[in-house]
């Protein structure tokens, strides 16, 4: 998660998630959970361009910056998320989950992907 407060003079923003990836690109994730797709309206849209600029202009980074929406049922298409979204990941599992980390190997899910998530007994 990466951060920076807001005062009277600017705005603060929050980052969820940053893969800082060896090809000179950032994936600025932003991780939501809803029971059915997540839709992205303008106002939300506008939020995220804001904090993208709030992260390049706080950092002074150069690479290139990439909005990533993490849901759990997905992303509602429209035009916003066109726009504005550049990549998207989606947990397709049951829910509630469980998540095992070290001792236990991942194992093929009902789709044939690999998962780290285990539906509760």
């Amino acid at each position: 998660m990466w951060h920076v407060r807001g005062d009277s003079a600017k705005k603060g923003a929050q980052i969820d998630l940053l893969l800082d990836r060896a090809d000179g690109c950032i994936n600025l994730c932003e991780i939501k959970y809803a029971d059915q797709a997540f839709e992205l309206t303008k106002k939300y849209a506008e939020e995220l361009e804001q904090k993208k600029e709030i992260f390049r202009s706080e950092t002074g980074c150069k690479k290139s910056l990439f909005t990533t929406m993490i849901t759990t049922r997905g992303l509602v298409q429209n035009r916003y998320t066109t726009q504005f979204v550049q990549a998207e990941a989606t947990m397709d599992v049951n829910i509630p989950l469980r998540l095992f980390y070290g001792r236990f190997p991942p194992w093929k899910g009902e789709n044939g992907r690999l998962s780290f998530f285990k539906q509760w007994p």
